[in-house]
């Protein structure tokens, strides 16, 4: 089962976004700003 955390501030090795998304399960599959965000079906 994923889960998405929206709208976040995220840190990263090389920048930050303001407005982000984490998609995780059991790892981590994407970190990317929110206008990129689509829900899986």
């Amino acid at each position: 089962m994923q889960t998405v955390l929206k709208h976040a501030k995220i840190y990263t090795e090389s920048s930050a976004i303001d407005d982000g998304y984490l998609r995780f399960d059991s790892q981590l599959i994407a970190v990317d700003p929110i206008e990129e965000y689509q829900p899986s079906v």
